[in-house]
């Protein structure tokens, strides 16, 4: 059985309920509100929700300063801070802007690794780089590797709030046997 690469449903179902969990802390939850109405309302025990602001420290090779463009080349050393102001983290990695599309949008391969206090989470993946600059959300597959997050799996959501200095990052994941799309 393909799980992740060949099955769009899995992806699918990991983006919606990263969807659910951003919704809800938009509208006032708390993380361990979150955490636990996932547990008792949808059935992802043990479910790992990171909602924090991700300070860019990114060195580019861009050709512009006014939005991706293919070719562009960064790699990056985020710090992550929590909604009390406190380090919560970091995010490390490297993205290179690969194709456009049709209507202009420029798309990138990112890699990248979160160090967090629940453990490691790696990151990989395409996403619409235009769209992050359009102040949309974008997903990337996310896999826990270390810690209390192994095992894991889930997606790193992320939004520009000051281009190319601060975002929002929330990194949702679940148990890998919990995945609805591979236990039905």
């Amino acid at each position: 059985m393909e799980i992740i690469q060949g099955n769009n449903n899995v992806l699918s179902e990991l983006i919606a309920l990263a969807n659910w969990v951003r919704a809800e802390i938009e509208q006032g939850s708390s993380v361990t509100a979150v955490e636990h109405s996932l547990a008792v309302n949808k059935g992802y025990a043990n479910a790992t929700v990171i909602s924090v602001v991700e300070m860019a420290n990114i060195h580019f090779n861009a050709k512009t300063n006014s939005g991706p463009t293919v070719g562009d080349a960064n790699s990056h050393v985020d710090h992550f801070i929590d909604e009390r102001g406190e380090p919560a983290g970091t995010m490390t990695g490297s993205g290179w802007k690969i194709a456009a599309l049709a209507d202009n949008s420029v798309v990138s391969y990112y890699h990248e690794t979160a160090e967090t206090p629940q453990g490691r989470i790696e990151t990989s993946g395409i996403w619409n780089s235009s769209a992050i600059w359009a102040s949309q959300w974008q997903s990337l597959l996310a896999v826990g590797v270390s810690g209390d997050v192994m095992g894991k799996v889930g997606v790193r959501q992320l939004y520009q709030e000051v281009p190319r200095e601060k975002y929002r990052t929330l990194l949702v994941l679940v148990p890998l046997d919990q995945i609805k799309t591979l236990t039905q």
